[in-house]
C-alpha cells in the first residue's frame, strides 16, 4: 500500500477509481490514503468493499476526506465497518461530510450502523455544506428509529436526490415518519428505494399522500412487501392524480 500510495501521488498519476476489494487494510494504510486524498486532483471514487476497517483507520482516511485539497467525489465503503466501530465511524463521517463540498455520493451498505449510527450520520447531511446526492443504507440494521432524523434530512437539503434502504426493518411507522419528511416542499429526492422493508397496506395511506404533493419523486420500489389489494388500490389511486410525476413504480 506504500508503494501503490506513492504513485497515486505522483503529479502524472490521473488514476480516477480506485477500488480495494477483500484487501487487508492497515490504520498505516489509510494514513498514506489519506495524504493520496489530500494532494490528488484526479481521484474522485474510492471504494472498499468487504475489507474490514479499525475505527482507527477510518479516523485516519477521514482525515484526508476533510482536507482542503481533497476532490474525492464517491465513497463507498460496502460490508467494511465493524459491528462495535460502526457508530464512531458514522461520527467520523458526519465530520467529512460538513467539510466536503465535493462528495456527491456515499455508500454505507451492508454495514451494522443501526440507528444510533444513521442519527450520527444525519448530522453531516443536514449541515448547508454538504452536497450528498445519492446515499446507499442498504442492509444496514435499521428500525423505524432512522426514519425520523432521515425525515428531517429530507425536509432540509436540497442535493439529496437518491435514497437507498432496501432490506431494514423500516416498517410501518418508519415509513410514516419518513412520509413528513418527503412532502414538504424542499424535498428534492427522485429515486426511493424501500424493497424488502417490511411494509404493508397500513403505510400505502401516507405514500399515498406524499405521491399527490411531491412532484420531483420519479421512481419508487417497493418490491419485496407484504401489500395485499387494499394497500395497492391507494397507491393506484394516488398514481393517477395530477401531480403524481413517478415514472417507475
Amino acid at each position: 500500500m506504500k508503494l501503490l500510495c506513492e504513485g497515486l501521488k505522483h503529479p502524472n498519476c490521473i488514476l480516477q477509481t480506485l477500488r480495494l476489494y477483500r484487501c487487508l487494510i492497515s490504520p498505516t494504510s489509510c494514513g498514506a490514503l489519506a495524504a493520496v486524498l489530500s494532494t490528488s486532483q484526479w481521484l474522485t471514487e474510492l471504494e472498499f468493499s468487504e475489507t474490514k476497517l479499525e475505527a482507527s483507520a477510518l479516523k485516519l482516511l477521514c482525515e484526508g476526506l476533510k482536507d482542503p485539497g481533497c476532490k474525492l467525489q464517491k465513497l463507498k465503503l460496502c460490508a467494511s465497518l465493524l459491528p462495535e466501530s460502526s457508530a464512531a465511524v458514522c461520527k467520523y463521517l458526519a465530520s467529512v461530510l460538513i467539510c466536503n463540498p465535493h462528495l456527491t455520493e456515499l455508500d454505507l451498505s451492508e454495514n451494522p450502523l443501526g440507528d444510533k449510527g444513521v442519527k450520527y450520520l444525519c448530522e453531516g447531511l443536514r449541515h448547508s455544506n454538504c452536497k450528498v446526492e445519492k446515499l446507499e443504507l442498504s442492509e444496514c440494521s435499521l428500525s423505524a428509529a432512522s426514519c425520523e432524523p432521515l425525515a428531517q434530512v429530507l425536509s432540509s437539503t436540497r442535493s439529496l436526490t437518491r435514497l437507498l434502504l432496501i432490506n431494514n426493518r423500516i416498517e410501518d411507522l418508519g415509513l410514516k415518519l419518513l412520509c413528513e419528511g418527503l412532502k414538504q416542499p424542499d424535498c428534492q429526492l427522485k429515486d426511493l428505494a424501500l424493497a424488502e422493508c417490511h411494509l404493508t397496506d397500513a403505510c400505502c395511506g401516507a405514500l399515498a399522500s406524499v405521491l399527490n404533493r411531491n412532484e420531483n419523486l420519479t421512481l419508487l420500489d417497493l418490491s419485496g412487501n407484504d401489500f395485499k389489494d387494499f394497500g395497492v388500490q391507494i397507491l393506484c389511486d394516488a398514481l393517477i392524480h395530477p401531480i403524481c410525476k413517478l415514472q417507475t413504480f
